[in-house]
């Protein structure tokens, strides 16, 4: 198997928890940062600002899911 389908094939909450503390303490989620985000400001490329705008994501993805009205959602 490649490695681009081992990527496409992890679901959607685990790169959602890829970004927690855990992770954090071995560095590859900070090096995913870099290298997986090269445009984002410097200083959103800690791992606390990733995981809030993966959260932000998350929660969009959950309502659409379930069918729960998105014309009026505000990101927190």
């Amino acid at each position: 198997m490649s490695e681009g389908r081992i990527v496409a094939e992890m679901t959607f909450g685990f790169w959602t928890a890829f970004f927690d503390k855990p992770h954090a303490a071995t560095g590859i989620g900070f090096h995913l940062v870099k290298t997986a985000f090269p445009h984002l400001e410097r200083s959103k490329r800690d791992l606390v600002s990733v995981k809030a705008g993966w959260e932000d994501v998350r929660q969009l993805r959950n309502r659409v899911f379930h069918h729960e009205r998105i014309i009026h959602w505000i990101e927190k």
